[in-house]
């Protein structure tokens, strides 16, 4: 994932600072010990030069000049086998002796003798310096330069040879100091490379470590971490796992650095790109959205990412971590899944309750009703037949119609009573195969003549492969009727009046359903209409059990019945029964 260029540098750096110090080093050495021999040779030259006047000085001012010269040379102590000397000719007598006592012995000193001019040399140890010491106007009268004082040495004549020997042991120990000072600073700048070199070698070390360390972190994490440049947008790193979960090499997001908006899904695309276009702005996103595989698999992903300085460019970077979140999604899924039919369940569980609750209602009304319309019957069939008496007899207008008042609610009464004791002690049901149609047009026979005073018209829209439904034609007689008797109550006095059936053929089943223009139920009595004695007519006008004994009939028949109604558009009963 990382390089160590930085490393890289220091090292390579190190080593140039090294090899150019020492190149350094052995140029001064070289400039200061070649400066030292020319400082030497310049200071021989000065130191002859100084000499020779001094030699002149005494041979011109002083008869024994050269004597007294020679004497106070002679007196001077050098170190090191140094030393001045006076070389005389041997053309001329001296006062010394025949020959001089200096004789000379190379042919530097020779040549000098011959020519007059200076000549500098060297040798191993020493330093040579000649100087001709050449007669002046005052040496022609000097008596100490021949032994005839009528002959006089001729101008420029040579009359000797100022040598100095100057030793190189001071100078070579200077060297060989200063070379010592050299050799112990370049083991010491080797000493300093080393430890440079041993630092550098253990960071580098460490720092592999630690990114190997770090790589083996990234590229065995389940989650997608990558590294990337915005300005030109580059992928910088991408671990392993994402080829497992974009299905595509690594290689192929180096080289199209878009591509992971590209295998966004399309439905997802432009909201993705949206939020990452503002990663500048707000310095960090997180989103899911799903992605698509070249097999055309969808996965889900929730990418989190910020926007980080790096220190050693002074750029910005993106980076960010992408989570496989589709087994989450699918559970998520599946959990909402499970909700929905969980609350179904719970509603039909509901509606099984109040079924149930009805049902026991029912049962205990039916319980009671047997005995009640037992004892109720009997006297209600006395009374009919006194009044049925009475009426024989002439009376006044006025009794005879409170005489059929009398047999009119006995009549009522005697009604609701059969009611009761139909609804608890229901006759044993003769299943066959019944024609939903005919037995429906046969029963609308039957208070034709009612709807028609109504102005009710009955609309018919009926399937033509209904099959024929297992039922008791009595009992589905029974609903029809109450069905019909109910829907004219609702529908008296409207201006629009249609009593509509449908019939519809489902698997293994049938749907009948049955709709009026009338008043509708409020929406808070819905949950009520089918409880015994329950009833949204007029007080006298029902007893309350007509939708009860529906409710028992169509459940004895293992069918279904619900209500549909809006409060003054009419009501809608839908009767589903097993073929």
């Amino acid at each position: 994932m990382f390089n160590l260029k930085r490393e890289h540098t220091f090292l390579i750096s190190g080593i140039l600072f090294f090899f150019v110090t020492i190149a350094f080093e052995t140029i001064t050495y070289r400039n200061i010990t070649h400066t030292s021999l020319q400082k030497n040779r310049e200071a021989t030259a000065l130191l002859t030069d100084q000499l020779k006047n001094l030699a002149l000085h005494f041979i011109m001012h002083y008869e024994d000049g050269g004597t007294v010269f020679d004497e106070i040379i002679e007196k001077f102590s050098f170190k090191n086998d140094s030393k001045i000397r006076i070389i005389h000719s041997t053309s001329l007598n001296v006062e010394y002796g025949d020959e001089p006592e200096e004789q000379p012995q190379t042919d530097y000193e020779k040549t000098s003798l011959e020519d007059g001019k200076s000549r500098n040399w060297e040798t191993e140890d020493f330093l040579f310096s000649v100087t001709p010491l050449n007669a002046v106007a005052r040496c022609q009268s000097c008596h100490h330069l021949s032994n005839d004082q009528e002959t006089s040495v001729p101008l420029g004549y040579t009359i000797g040879l100022l040598e100095l020997q100057i030793s190189k042991k001071n100078l070579k120990e200077a060297e060989a100091s200063l070379f010592r000072q050299k050799m112990f600073n370049f083991a010491f700048l080797f000493l300093l490379l080393l430890s440079f070199l041993s630092a550098i070698y253990f960071l580098i070390k460490k720092q592999r470590k630690s990114e190997e360390r770090l790589d083996g972190i990234l590229r065995s994490s389940k989650e997608i971490i990558w590294f990337a440049s915005m300005a030109p947008e580059k992928i910088l790193f991408l671990n392993e796992i994402s080829e497992k979960i974009y299905g595509r090499p690594v290689e192929e997001f180096y080289k199209n650095p878009n591509l992971w908006l590209e295998v966004v899904h399309p439905e997802d695309r432009e909201r993705v790109g949206r939020i990452s276009q503002k990663l500048l702005e707000t310095g960090k996103k997180e989103l899911e959205y799903r992605i698509l595989q070249p097999d055309g698999q969808v996965r889900w992903l929730h990418d989190r990412a910020w926007v980080i300085h790096d220190p050693y460019t002074g750029k910005e970077l993106m980076t960010g971590i992408a989570s496989d979140v589709t087994e989450r999604k699918q559970a998520e899924k599946e959990l909402k899944e499970k909700n929905v039919e969980l609350k179904k369940t719970l509603e039909e569980l509901g509606k099984t309750q109040s079924l149930l609750v009805r049902q026991e209602k029912l049962a205990s009304i039916g319980t009671l009703s047997s005995g009640v319309c037992h004892e109720i019957l009997n006297p209600l069939n006395i009374m009919s037949a006194t009044i049925q008496v009475m009426k024989m007899d002439e009376h006044s207008e006025e009794d005879n119609e409170s005489l059929d008042t009398i047999m009119e609610q006995i009549h009522r009464a005697t009604k609701i009573t059969n009611n009761l004791r139909m609804f608890a002690h229901q006759k044993e049901a003769e299943v066959k195969p019944v024609d939903i149609h005919e037995l429906f047009d046969k029963t609308a026979t039957l208070i034709e003549h009612d709807l028609q005073l109504d102005n009710i018209m009955i609309n018919r829209s009926y399937d033509p492969d209904l099959p024929l439904v297992d039922a008791d034609e009595d009992q589905l007689t029974q609903v029809f009727l109450n069905l019909l008797n109910n829907a004219k109550d609702a529908m008296k006095g409207r201006e629009e009046n249609i009593f509509t059936i449908q019939t519809k053929a489902l698997n293994n089943e049938v749907e009948i359903r049955f709709s009026d223009t009338g008043t509708g139920i409020p929406k808070e009595l819905l949950g009520k209409i089918f409880d015994p004695f329950y009833t949204t007519k007029d007080p006298g006008k029902g007893t309350g059990l007509g939708l009860s004994i529906i409710h028992s009939i169509i459940d004895k028949h293992n069918g279904t019945i619900k209500v549909e109604s809006e409060e003054g558009k009419g009501t809608t009963f839908v009767i589903v029964l097993p073929v």
